[in-house]
């Protein structure tokens, strides 16, 4: 279940280098006879340089969970920011990955975003033909995964517009609705490797073709599988709060696993 997944997000999947504490209010002041001088003797576990300077080159990335249905977009939200992930000690981990496992990454698995996944779009990025990449966001800002698209870290903490998706319905799918689409000619990613390493598709629907089974958005010359589209419902810019679009009320946004569209066989 995907909310399983998100507790161990949440909590400490990391591993500790020896002597390292885990306590939940993180690292405290150093103890014991340290060198006054900055240096590293005295041999004690729990000098506070010592604490964050060690473990930060040691912890592996965080591991998110994929879910197996559509998860509420509420779940990437913390009050009225984006929820973060934070390393179990002092906050400074980055790095995050997903499963390298070939999984189908259908609407049926919410194309394999983790729950705190959002779509990271730059401010600059204001054509008629725009991208996406999906981010998770630290207490620091927004980063990409290990192997996704660039490479961890590869966007910047402002001049972005961030957008949490849920798959397209017959009911979300709309006229003027702004929808995240994993690229033409693929129906899905085909691995969770592949919805991150990818460059999404961004645009205001213009049309709607239910017997063909594709999207046509403003400014794209070929359209989208409507088995690879999602829906923008919420949005967040770097200072601000996370607000709901097109005039849905709160409780509008979540859909039901039987509303997805799949690929036929």
């Amino acid at each position: 279940m995907w909310r399983a997944g998100l507790v161990l997000l949440t909590g400490c999947a990391m591993q500790l280098s020896p002597g390292a504490r885990s306590s939940g209010a993180g690292p405290t002041a150093s103890v014991g006879t340290g060198d006054p001088n900055g240096g590293t003797s005295g041999d004690d576990p729990y000098r506070q340089d010592l604490v964050q300077a060690g473990p930060r080159k040691t912890l592996p990335p965080i591991h998110m969970a994929i879910p197996d249905r559509p998860v509420d977009p509420w779940t990437g939200v913390s009050g009225d920011r984006p929820a973060t992930f934070a390393d179990a000690q002092d906050g400074s981990q980055k790095r995050w990955e997903v499963p390298a496992d070939n999984v189908a990454c259908t609407a049926a698995r919410d194309h394999c975003l983790p729950p705190i996944s959002w779509m990271w779009v730059h401010e600059g990025d204001t054509g008629a033909i725009r991208h996406a990449l999906v981010v998770a966001f630290t207490p620091e800002g927004p980063t990409t995964p290990t192997g996704g698209y660039g490479g961890p870290n590869t966007v910047g903490s402002d001049g972005y517009t961030a957008y949490r998706t849920v798959p397209a319905t017959r009911g979300n799918l709309v006229p003027g609705a702004t929808v995240v689409a994993y690229p033409y000619p693929e129906q899905f990613p085909v691995s969770p490797v592949e919805a991150f390493k990818a460059l999404w598709a961004v645009g205001v629907v213009e049309r709607v073709d239910w017997d063909l089974g594709f999207v046509f958005l403003a400014g794209w010359k070929e359209p989208q599988f409507l088995t690879a589209a999602r829906v923008a419902v919420l949005s967040y810019q770097p200072g601000g709060k996370v607000t709901i679009l097109d005039g849905r009320r709160r409780d509008q946004l979540a859909i039901s696993p039987g509303d997805v569209m799949l690929p036929t066989p």
